[in-house]
């Protein structure tokens, strides 16, 4: 068995065709379909069913699979400590973040980092909840930056920190002159919130309805900015991070704390059954 044979075999299990894994891999079709032949002959399996259309593992193949990524891990951490040796300062880290958290929080630990470690390569990755823990199990991202629950049994998470969900409203909101707000009495208002295939959108709707509201979506969106700009215009209501708030300064923009509390946890998470590379050690306590 060669690396590249597995390398081949997951892009045909990631893109479900034949012709997609060898543009992925920029190689011609029937040579991957060649080195694709030789893996199942050695191994006495069919890894693929293949029809016209699409090739779909095997049960033999869906086992394989998760073994190969495995290997090819464990090569690539162990390529990393060899360039690595005598010189901590050096490597690449593979880091996903929610794009929620990214240009509030992750900016300034970037900045920091790279300071400190000027050698170390950071590649960031921005994407949702579910295709973050996803590329960390694959091995695609050694640690990834999201939001609590962690579903993945896979997974070890180390939690950074918990913060509010604050209620933002136009200048001219009619908003009560405590510090608080009760969910109640956004029973009728509009709301502009994430959309939710992302983990602050679930929150925000999860808040509501806590709070024994549904909440009256007229937009949604995928990014923060978006929703701050659309309250400054007097659009509707929403929920943001208490990180975000930074952004608010200086629009006409209210503010106040949501009852009952409504909070998200930040946490970083990495496989628990792999080492990290030494570059990936730095950037996880760093992140500690």
């Amino acid at each position: 068995m060669e690396l590249h044979q597995f390398r081949y075999m997951i892009a045909v299990a990631e893109e479900g065709t034949f012709s997609k894994a060898a543009l992925k891999c920029h190689i011609a079709q029937p040579s991957l379909s060649s080195q694709i032949i030789k893996l199942e002959e050695e191994l006495g399996e069919r890894l693929f069913h293949r029809t016209k259309r699409k090739a779909v593992l095997t049960p033999v193949g869906q086992a394989f699979l998760e073994q190969a990524r495995k290997i090819l891990n464990d090569v690539r951490v162990a390529y990393q400590e060899v360039m690595e040796f005598g010189n901590l300062e050096r490597g690449t880290v593979r880091v996903g973040v929610l794009p929620t958290i990214a240009p509030y929080f992750f900016a300034e630990v970037i900045t920091e980092f790279t300071q400190k470690f000027p050698h170390v390569e950071l590649v960031i990755i921005e994407d949702t909840t579910n295709n973050l823990v996803q590329a960390v199990e694959s091995g695609s991202l050694e640690l990834a930056i999201i939001a609590e629950p962690v579903s993945s049994k896979l997974l070890l998470a180390q939690k950074l920190l918990s913060e509010a969900l604050l209620v933002t409203f136009p200048a001219d909101y009619p908003a009560p002159a405590t510090d608080f707000i009760h969910a109640k009495e956004l029973e009728n208002a509009r709301f502009i919130l994430m959309r939710e295939e992302h983990c602050l959108g679930q929150q925000s709707l999860e808040a509501c309805y806590r709070g024994k509201i549904r909440p009256n979506v007229i937009f949604e969106t995928i990014q923060i900015e978006t929703i701050i700009a659309l309250v400054d215009a007097g659009i509707g209501i929403s929920l943001i991070p208490e990180m975000a708030l930074k952004r608010v300064n200086g629009r006409r923009i209210g503010v106040r704390k949501l009852r009952p509390n409504a909070t998200r946890t930040i946490v970083a998470v990495r496989r628990s059954d792999r080492d990290l590379s030494q570059a990936g050690r730095q950037f996880w306590q760093a992140l500690a």
